[in-house]
């Protein structure tokens, strides 16, 4: 038996034979202590006790244990609860039995389910006459309850309200004898309003009739945007040669500017061919099968596209029945210019390692021509050269 606070141990012996020590923290308590609330309205009793009035009580009892218990109470006396409300009327309002005829604060007194009192404070306003305004926009005149009004200005108009008031709504009414709109678009081809069609850009006014029967003035801001039919016929040759070691194969084509147009695109349709380069409006075919081809030109603009088709015819070159090309090119290598020598020559063209058209000289009928290779990269270099015989396709190295 232990009387005071502390901590104790004992020492058994286990089953397996080892020491067992066993602390025992232990806290005598004297006294123990308890709190709590409670509200009424009226006296409270309270282990026999009754109390009348609000503060704190205490009582002391014995525990189970027989130490001391000390409960204590927090006792709050509520004499009558207080509520407060606002109420409109017209003339008159009754509440509970009780009619009221003017405005201001009444009070009326009820016991609660506790038995308390309880003070229910109204406020009310009675209202003899219930005032609402609104605006109205109209063309020509405009119908209120059956009333006609042709001209802007503020009118009244008295009714009963569902309490029996007078309820006067004042309308202030606009009249506008037209509108006016300003629309600023653009579109492709051409323009639709009211059954009229504008073909060409600019400023109009158009007078329309709204919902309401009022004149609508459309001032129209117009951008029209010509459509992509205007491409016109693809430029080049439609009887060519496929490239061999003696032919270069390669043929330019070309269409005039569309306008406005921001893209073209070039494709061949057919034979085993290709377009080596094409810069806007042009491009450099290459025929490497013989065959009949279809290249077709696209002209993109903000309304779409068009396009065109050229039916090309290739063949071989033949070499027997022709007189054969003779052609120098010096010096070969180069560092920078060159000499191309042939008889009749038409045309000389320069393409870069790549295959791009560098430059393309047309000659008409001379026998030598100078190319200025200035400025561009080393590399291997082609030289295609026109004349009244074929086409001769060479090599030149520009070196650094």
């Amino acid at each position: 038996t232990y009387y005071v606070t502390g901590d104790y141990t004992q020492q058994f012996t286990s089953i397996q034979g080892c020491d067992s020590i066993v602390t025992l923290h232990l806290t005598i308590a004297d006294v123990i202590h308890t709190e709590w609330e409670h509200q009424s309205c009226t006296p409270f009793v309270w282990n026999g006790q009754t109390y009348y009035e609000t503060g704190d009580y205490e009582q002391t009892f014995t525990s189970t244990q027989g130490c001391d218990s000390i409960s204590m109470l927090h006792f709050t006396l509520n004499d009558a609860f207080e509520t407060e409300w606002e109420q409109q009327a017209c003339e008159y309002y009754t509440w509970n039995g009780q009619t009221y005829y003017h405005s201001g604060d009444y009070t009326q007194q009820f016991t609660s389910l506790q038995g308390c009192d309880s003070i229910v404070t109204l406020h009310l306003t009675i209202s003899d006459i219930i005032t609402t305004e609104w605006n109205a926009q109209a063309c020509a005149n405009f119908t209120w309850n059956g009333q006609v009004y042709e001209e802007a200005g503020d009118y009244t108009q008295t009714f009963v309200s569902q309490q029996g008031c007078d309820s006067i709504a004042t309308l202030h009414l606009t009249l506008t004898g037209q509108y006016e709109i300003e629309v600023d678009t653009a579109h492709c081809g051409s323009y639709w309003i009211n059954e009229l069609e504008f073909t060409e850009s600019g400023d109009y006014d158009v007078m329309l009739e709204s919902v309401d029967g009022c004149d609508s003035l459309v001032h129209l801001h117009l951008t029209v945007r010509p459509t992509t039919d205007a491409i016109g016929a693809i430029f080049g040759e439609q009887h060519v040669y496929v490239a061999t070691n003696f032919v270069s194969g390669r043929y330019r084509y070309s269409i005039d500017t569309v306008e406005n147009a921001y893209r073209y695109e070039w494709e061949i349709v057919g034979p085993e061919w290709r377009i080596v380069s094409q810069e806007g409006p042009s491009c450099v075919l290459q025929v490497l099968t013989p065959g009949v081809g279809k290249l077709i030109a696209r002209a993109w603009n903000d309304c779409g596209y068009s396009e065109r088709e050229l039916e090309i015819q290739a063949g071989f070159f033949d070499v027997d029945d022709q007189q054969q090309v003779v052609v120098s090119l010096y010096p070969n290598p180069t560092e920078g210019r060159a000499y191309v020598e042939a008889e009749a020559m038409e045309k000389v063209r320069l393409f870069s390692p790549l295959g791009q058209l560098l430059q393309e000289i047309d000659v008409q009928g001379v026998d030598r021509v100078e190319l200025n290779l200035r400025g561009y990269a080393a590399g291997l270099y082609s030289v295609e050269v026109l004349t009244p015989y074929g086409i001769a396709n060479l090599k030149l190295n520009l070196v650094r």
